[in-house]
């Protein structure tokens, strides 16, 4: 089957074009946007590749159910509670991990983001019995940025590129990111799924992404739990703090959540030549 998807980003891409801001955010059932994808129609290829491509942020919804997702979470905070935070770089070998990043933490990334974060990697043993379940799903996302459906699936770090899951935990009071760029050489979108819902889970702040005015465009409010969102990374983003004021705990579950998928480059390539994220200073 002809890549049209691969076919649109080929003509269209150029490394001084990358969109910076959103443009709309355009929402769509995940059950619709899977048949478009499968039945290889060129129109939708088309239109969806210059939507991204133009600063479109997509919401597409009921990609999980709740009670996948939340099981999910239980599982993973049960598994972080069993072991201490650490950290590893991306060799082979490399374990499934948990990080604290705290503020102090945070301030030695290239951008700041205060969070308990989980790593999972498919050459693991998939200790809590996710991979597939969210492979069904990052496999049509990935053939919309281009790739193959399975593409990096198999490879481990010296490989140079690998895959990895990535579930988050912005505690109350302390979790956020601050406006951002993510790398896009091999993933053209971002790919997050949301495992809570504020106004239920907590009350304020989430995901923005900035627009050409230079302001903040909220889009947690249109979230639920099993949504997916996705936008070309250059596309600035952030997450406005969780419940500011509120009394910091990293042992509760309480907060915000979410799961995402990232294709990463292994530490087996040089620090100077590792395409990585970038933080933005806006101007207001």
């Amino acid at each position: 089957m002809e890549h049209h998807f691969l076919k649109v980003w080929n003509a269209i891409e150029d490394k001084e074009t990358l969109p910076r801001q959103l443009n709309n955010v355009n929402v769509m059932e995940w059950e619709e946007l899977y048949a478009k994808v499968h039945e290889g129609d060129p129109e939708f290829a088309d239109y969806i590749v210059n939507s991204i491509y133009s600063g479109d942020a997509f919401i597409f919804k009921g990609a999980y159910t709740r009670e996948f997702l939340d099981r999910l979470k239980e599982k993973a905070f049960a598994w972080g509670q069993k072991s201490p935070s650490q950290f590893h770089k991306i060799f082979d070998g490399v374990p499934d991990f948990h990080r604290v990043v705290d503020p102090e933490i945070a301030e030695s990334y290239s951008f700041k983001a205060v969070r308990h974060v989980y790593y999972f990697f498919p050459w693991n043993d998939d200790p809590l019995g996710f991979n597939e379940e969210l492979y069904q799903r990052i496999r049509t996302l990935k053939y919309i940025g281009g790739f193959d459906f399975s593409e990096y699936e198999t490879n481990i770090p010296s490989n140079g590129i690998i895959d990895r899951f990535v579930i988050s935990h912005f505690p109350k009071g302390v979790g956020m990111i601050e406006t951002h760029s993510d790398p896009y050489v091999f993933q053209r979108t971002i790919m997050v799924a949301a495992m809570s819902k504020r106004g239920e889970d907590y009350q304020s702040g989430g995901v923005y992404f900035v627009n050409k005015n230079n302001e903040k465009v909220d889009l947690e409010g249109q979230l639920d739990v099993g949504d997916y969102y996705l936008a070309f990374p250059t596309v600035q983003h952030g997450v406005e703090p969780i419940d500011p004021g509120e009394t910091v705990n990293w042992d509760t579950m309480e907060g915000r959540w979410w799961v995402g998928f990232y294709t990463a480059v292994s530490n087996i390539v040089p620090d100077q030549d590792r395409h990585t994220g970038q933080s933005i200073q806006l101007d207001y």
